[in-house]
């Protein structure tokens, strides 16, 4: 109930100042003009939406057919702007979508920000090998890649290869060597300086936040300072299931979903050795968890690495 009166009240505020934009500003960001309607709607079904539902189905029974809704927004841009082309930009139920999660991620991670002076970004992390993948040289010149995404961007854009930047490149035997910590400090800098600071463009300033990190399973559980073996007691990044449990479990349970609190003392217990790492699936922190709003635990699914790949 807590986390839904916060969504409210940002959501108010958010409104209020989407009233005051401009045309260009309106523009600019056409795809806000679903926020309220979007935010509402979530409000009244979030509790209904249980693992293994679809949310767009969702979508299509709450605001009927594509056509009307594309309409509802073409009146609101056409109200504000008297134009009506740039609705075409809008891919309606994945923007939506996008939309609803970051409004819900804004007001709840970072409450002394809004929606709509957020500009939030998503991090990708993966290995390239340089030889044969086949020879007896591989992982000698392997090497790490980390890239950013703009995830204010209409979803048609964001996969595009001109709306992805890389950010960082390191020699991965150096992960080994000196740890996540040292190679990502200098990005964890920035970041907090983006959120900080922010950045200026057309008279106003938008500060920059960290969304999710993506990559395959292996790789973020090392960044995110979890054990690397699939067969360990608690393999899992986001509950604490048993493995001889996780091959027989299909729903969701609440109770053992991890949180950072839980967590956090998980990380000092293992530091100080009072638990083991066979205990609780933790080896170490995370660098990224220095940011402050954004933690492992709060971390989203990858949907290709763990869903349309299984």
């Amino acid at each position: 109930m807590a986390r839904q009166v916060t969504i409210r009240q940002g959501g108010l505020r958010n409104t209020n100042e989407f009233n005051q934009w401009d045309d260009t500003m309106c523009l600019t960001k056409a795809y806000f003009i679903l926020k309220v309607t979007a935010r509402l709607w979530y409000e009244n079904n979030e509790e209904n939406l249980s693992s293994g539902e679809k949310f767009q189905e969702h979508l299509k029974i709450a605001f009927g057919s594509t056509k009307l809704f594309i309409k509802q927004a073409e009146r609101e841009l056409k109200n504000r702007a008297q134009k009506t082309g740039h609705i075409n930009q809008i891919k309606e139920l994945e923007t939506l979508l996008c939309v609803v999660t970051k409004t819900d991620f804004i007001t709840t991670q970072i409450p002394t920000f809004t929606a709509i002076d957020t500009i939030t970004i998503e991090l990708y992390i993966d290995g390239v090998e340089l030889v044969n993948p086949l020879g007896s040289h591989t992982g000698i010149h392997k090497l790490g890649f980390v890239y950013f995404t703009i995830k204010d961007l209409p979803v048609f854009l964001q996969s595009s290869l001109g709306s992805i930047f890389l950010t960082n490149v390191h020699y991965s035997p150096d992960v080994e060597k000196y740890g996540y910590k040292e190679i990502f400090e200098p990005l964890i800098q920035d970041l907090k300086q983006l959120l900080e600071k922010g950045i200026q463009f057309q008279g106003n300033t938008y500060k920059i936040a960290l969304w999710q990190i993506l990559g395959d399973n292996l790789r973020l559980n090392k960044l995110f300072g979890f054990v690397e073996c699939f067969s360990a007691n608690f393999c899992c990044r986001f509950c604490l299931v048993h493995k001889n449990e996780l091959q027989k479990m299909f729903k969701e349970d609440n109770s053992l979903l991890r949180h950072k609190a839980g967590h956090n003392a998980h990380v000092r217990d293992v530091i100080d050795e009072n638990i083991t790492t066979a205990m609780c699936g933790v080896k170490s922190d995370c660098p990224f968890n220095e940011l402050g709003y954004w933690h492992v635990t709060s971390n989203l699914v990858d949907v290709m690495h763990d869903l349309l790949e299984g």
